[in-house]
Parts: C-alpha cells; sequence; structure tokens
C-alpha cells in the first residue's frame, strides 16, 4: 500500500482543487487518464503529471505553462493534470508544502480557454464570477448614438476581452 501525497489536481474547465492521492502509477495513471509524463517547466522542486498522450489523443486544452522570465505560453497542456513535489535527489513523489500549494493553486486556480491566431495561441482566462457578485446596471434611456437590442430596446454593453497571453508559432 503507498502513502498518500497533497498534491494539486488540474482538470480542463474547472478550477484547480488541492487533492490527497496514493503516490502510486496506478492512481497517478487514473489521475490522468492514461500513461504518465513528468514535466519540469518550473524552477521550485515540483512537476506536472499529465497524460503522455494527451494532445495526440485530442484530449481538451487545459492550461498554458508560461516562460519563466515572460507570459509568453510554451506549452499547453491537455487533459487532466497533476501538480506534485519532486525534491532533488528523492525517488518518489512527496506532498506539495504548503507555500508550493498556495503558489500553484494560484497559477492554475482558473481555467482557461485557448484561440489559434495567425501569430498562435491565445490563452483566456476564464474568472470565476457567481451570480451574487454580479451587480445589476443601473437603468438608462439609450442614446441615439448607444447600440440596442431592438427587441426589449435595452442598451447592449460593451464586450470587454478577458486577459490574453500570446505565443510565437514554432512551425514555420
Amino acid at each position: 500500500m503507498s502513502e498518500k501525497i497533497t498534491a494539486i489536481y488540474v482538470k480542463p474547465e474547472q478550477k484547480a482543487e488541492v487533492i490527497d492521492i496514493d503516490n502510486s502509477l496506478e492512481s497517478l495513471q487514473n489521475a490522468v487518464g492514461g500513461y504518465i509524463e513528468t514535466v519540469y517547466p518550473f524552477t521550485d522542486a515540483v512537476c506536472i503529471v499529465c497524460n503522455e498522450e494527451g494532445k495526440m489523443l485530442g484530449l481538451p486544452l487545459n492550461r498554458a505553462i508560461y516562460g519563466i522570465e515572460s507570459d509568453e505560453i510554451v506549452d499547453i497542456i491537455a487533459g487532466n493534470f497533476l501538480v506534485v513535489y519532486a525534491p532533488p535527489n528523492v525517488d518518489d513523489f512527496q506532498s506539495l508544502p504548503d507555500e508550493l500549494i498556495k503558489r500553484y493553486k494560484d497559477m492554475f486556480e482558473y481555467p482557461e480557454q485557448f484561440a489559434r491566431t495567425p501569430n498562435g495561441f491565445v490563452a483566456f482566462k476564464m474568472n470565476d464570477i457567481s451570480s451574487e457578485e454580479i451587480t445589476p446596471l443601473e437603468e438608462k434611456k439609450p442614446h441615439s448614438n448607444d447600440k440596442t437590442n431592438s427587441d426589449t430596446n435595452e442598451s447592449m454593453a460593451p464586450i470587454v476581452a478577458p486577459q490574453t497571453h500570446n505565443i510565437e508559432r514554432t512551425d514555420r
């Protein structure tokens, strides 16, 4: 029987969550839905455990990995993944320390959606807004130059684009 470790579990289109998981190959494979791959994109002693064939299988794109010294996308993880503690010179994964739990839960907290552009991919953070946080707009009469919904004669609010990150294409 393997010991449990504390990790961050990240699923597409869902908020990241802190979980306790058996530190066994079978449990890790079940969490990511297939063979595991370990990726070490950060300077901290953590690694991402993801599905080795996630992109080839067409799993949903999940979260972007950004450059250490820039906000450019360097990779996009497809499918479920875990963030685990992987200190040097230790054979097994360990539980994430509290400070790393906070750092990586904050990093992967909100789901991202992706769009392909002529310059590569763009990521959109899908910040969580509950209905309790939405403040009704004050009623106002539309001005003659405002766009209106002809069915209800209501003013239409401008669309604000979410935060985006660009990635350079490397396939040219």
